[in-house]
């Protein structure tokens, strides 16, 4: 297939091809960086500890969306919205409005994380966890608003530096240098490690956004701009998390802490298959607020069909690998995660079916469907606390990855459902 082809294809200019494969490859990096991440604590560490860490990070995933209430989601919109209208408005002064919503419910849900980490609900947790989480929420819940204000300008391929695999990439990057060094001989290190890449990432954020200013009249303009579904938002991120990486919340308290390694390690492999509709959904968000601005359904349908074409198309070959060798997959992660296997197996196909209906995700949370995009994500998140508990109690781990697979795919069916209707 020549190259002119491929373009008319893809319906994209030479330039757009080239931000698409910049993309993703920085999403492959974020990618990499969180499995690299949990490749390394396996290999430093038993199970348990790799079950203790999953909940620390889970727990911090769950309250930043709290913290956040879908403000990350309010971001893309309104400055996708503000660029396609030809406004003057400096966008940054929306990505400090956004901060300052963020500032309290940020402050005390480090609190109340950091209490519920030093008790024994969950189990055993990492010691020195909850100081960790203290620190470790608002340089968190900053970087997600800073990847969503990226998203909004039109640079998904700088986003993913600011999100969890960024992080991890860089937590990873510090990991590997203490166990060259040899100063790796603790659990509490992977905490320090974390909140050091956090700290750095950080910084980065701030040097990139030091050089764009906010005039006196922006500012009143952002105050006044219509940030209405913020709580839609924050309830759709939150139920389709802790449906996701972080039901690993939900099971703590029914799996102990081995079990929970062993599902940890599953699941960041079976990451890999899914993360294509990850990159995909990055680089077409600002391109759909745009098509249902511009009421231009034709060409949002045809987004839709192609994001549904590549993300199978990319995502096969590694559904292959951990459908039908996952104990080589798990080797790579030590001896001690080859009971893995069939976790991985089940969450790799889930996450393969899943990927393919992931475009309309996004365009459920961004073309004006929160309400239902809430009501579907809600319903199942109900389901998932009675199931998660319940199958993880009678069967263990295998329980929890059945309820995991089942959700997840029946989900994404009733968010196709929903959305494919949009602009009909």
């Amino acid at each position: 297939m020549n190259t002119d082809l491929v373009k008319r294809l893809l319906n994209y200019d030479a330039g757009q091809v080239v931000r698409l494969i910049i993309t993703f490859a920085t999403r492959v990096i974020a990618a990499l960086g969180s499995s690299v991440l949990t490749f390394l604590i396996a290999h430093t560490s038993s199970p348990s500890v790799l079950g203790q860490f999953a909940l620390f990070i889970s727990l911090l995933g769950a309250f930043s969306i709290v913290s956040r209430r879908g403000l990350d989601f309010v971001l893309i919109r309104v400055i996708a919205q503000n660029i396609t209208s030809g406004s003057h408005i400096c966008t940054l002064s929306y990505l400090q409005f956004a901060l300052r919503k963020c500032l309290w419910p940020t402050l005390i849900l480090s609190i109340i994380g950091s209490l519920l980490l030093t008790t024994t609900l969950f189990g055993e947790a990492l010691p020195g966890s909850g100081v960790a989480f203290a620190v470790a929420l608002p340089m968190f819940t900053w970087l997600a608003l800073v990847s969503g204000y990226f998203k909004g300008l039109g640079l998904p391929w700088v986003s993913p530096f600011f999100e969890i695999g960024g992080v991890s990439a860089a937590a990873g990057i510090i990991i590997a240098s203490l166990l060259i060094l040899d100063w790796m001989n603790s659990s509490v290190n992977i905490l320090v490690c974390f909140i050091a890449a956090l700290g750095f990432v950080s910084i980065v954020a701030k040097l990139l956004l030091t050089n764009r200013t906010v005039p006196e009249a922006n500012k009143r303009v952002a105050n006044k701009a219509s940030w209405s579904g913020d709580l839609d938002l924050m309830l759709v991120a939150l139920s389709t998390f802790l449906l996701q990486s972080g039901a690993f919340v939900i099971a703590a308290p029914f799996i102990d802490n081995t079990q929970l390694g062993l599902l940890r390690a599953a699941e960041r492999l079976a990451v890999i298959v899914s993360f294509p509709g990850v990159v995909i959904n990055s680089f077409i968000g600002a391109q759909i607020v745009h098509q249902i601005t511009k009421a231009d359904f034709l060409a949002l349908r045809k987004t839709m069909r192609l994001s549904m074409l590549l993300g199978g198309l990319i995502a096969f070959p590694p559904l292959m690998v951990f459908t039908f060798f996952p104990e080589i997959s798990l080797t790579f992660l030590g001896d001690g995660y080859i009971e893995s296997a069939p976790y991985l197996r089940l969450m790799a196909i889930a996450n393969f079916v899943v990927v393919i209906f992931f475009p309309y995700c996004m365009l459920i949370s961004l073309g004006g469907l929160e309400r239902s995009a809430m009501k579907i994500n809600l319903a199942f998140l109900g389901l998932g606390l009675i199931l998660f508990p319940l199958f993880a109690m009678l069967f263990g781990a295998i329980g929890f990855t059945i309820v995991y697979a089942i959700i997840s795919v029946t989900r994404i069916f009733t968010i196709f459902a929903r959305a494919s209707h949009l602009g009909e």
